[in-house]
């Protein structure tokens, strides 16, 4: 199991209580994202425009297909974290893949394992609307936070993520939501569950 952490400290500055009093509330935009946008986001509606339509799209074998694809395909790609790629505690990236001009394998931790799949579903025609790039708690004794992706397709949420090569519903894991980007508006918001 590889496990990716976003440090809490280097997320948002809040104390537990304000976490819990705020759910569902518009909270800052990450650093990271903020760095995300201004570095890769040109392909990125979340990014370029901070409103998306509403397209709604229903959960059929072909689109799960897919879905399980993007995750097996990015799930391959090794595990390395941002310290020992970057030098630095957390940076965002949307680069995981083999990258055919400089002959190498692009590797990354979980945030660099959800945006690139997201960035690949949009490529392949999923709306903006129905990708949430969310943190979570992977349960109650982590201090740090893990990312994963949220599918909604009609009132059915998968989750693609590092950790596990099949893709759940939202309803039969255990992570603890925290965070989410809601594309229809483009802010973050503190979040009570799965969607």
């Amino acid at each position: 199991m590889r496990l990716c952490f976003i440090s809490v400290a280097l997320f948002f500055i809040f104390t537990n209580d304000a976490i819990a009093s705020s759910k569902n509330r518009v909270v800052e935009t990450p650093y990271q994202w903020q760095e995300y946008c201004l570095h890769e986001g040109e392909e990125d509606p979340s990014c370029v425009n901070s409103k998306s339509k509403n397209v709604v799209m229903f959960s059929n074998p072909e689109l799960i297909k897919t879905l399980e694809e993007i995750n097996i395909k990015y799930n391959k790609i090794p595990y390395l974290t941002d310290i020992e790629k970057y030098g630095v505690q957390d940076k965002w990236t949307a680069k995981l893949g083999f990258n055919l001009d400089l002959n190498e394998q692009r590797r990354g931790d979980c945030d660099d394992y959800v945006l690139s799949k997201r960035k690949e579903l949009l490529k392949r025609g999923f709306p903006n609307s129905a990708l949430y790039v969310t943190l979570v708690k992977v349960d109650e004794l982590q201090e740090e936070m893990h990312m994963i992706l949220i599918v909604k397709l009609g009132n059915k949420k998968y989750i693609l993520d590092n950790i596990n090569k099949n893709i759940v519903e939202s309803k039969y894991t255990s992570y603890i939501p925290l965070f989410h980007l809601n594309p229809l508006d483009g802010k973050w918001y503190n979040i009570n569950s799965l969607l």
